[in-house]
């Protein structure tokens, strides 16, 4: 059984980020609970996701791919980016890992390393038929992870309101 952070006197946050500017708005989050603990730690995890090979008929011409090495260098520099970022917000332990894979299971095994106590992640909100295509990292760790996860989105009270919610904002 894992130690709580009472007794352990540290939290240690895990914020999954990826390269969409919602990004932002999860690290905020995530440095502001880090924050919130004396001892509090922030780990930043960015994942460059195994992509399938494309299915094209014309092969791509040399020079014209990016090689796994030079993705995985700019996965570095945006999560060195995205730690200055953090730092500006929260003085205490941040660290960067940046791995390649399928990006749940790459955030779970980082937030095991580090003995997570919660992990951070965001969502796009998507639905139906474009969440099918694209899957739900945020979904994935939520069922598997094995301490709390919150899931940051943006506000957008505008995005989706509810014909019941019309109804009673008329009366």
């Amino acid at each position: 059984m894992g130690s709580s952070v009472a007794e352990t006197g540290r939290l240690v946050v895990l914020v999954a980020l990826d390269s969409s500017i919602a990004a932002h708005e999860v690290l905020r989050a995530a440095a502001n609970l880090a924050a919130s603990a004396t001892g509090g730690e922030l780990h930043l995890v960015h994942v460059v996701e195994d992509l399938p090979a494309p299915a094209v008929l014309v092969p791509v011409p040399i020079g014209m791919g990016v090689s796994a090495t030079e993705q995985m260098a700019s996965a570095r520099q945006y999560a060195e980016e995205l730690a200055g970022e953090a730092r500006a917000r929260f003085s205490g332990r941040v660290s960067t890992h940046v791995s390649a894979g399928t990006a749940w299971k790459e955030i779970l095994e980082v937030a095991g390393e580090v003995q997570a106590d919660l992990l951070v992640v965001g969502t796009h909100g998507r639905g139906g038929v474009k969440r099918l295509l694209l899957g739900s990292v945020a979904e994935a760790v939520v069922r598997r992870a094995c301490c709390p996860v919150l899931v940051v989105r943006e506000k957008d009270y505008h995005a989706f309101v509810s014909p019941e919610m019309h109804r009673e904002a008329a009366r």
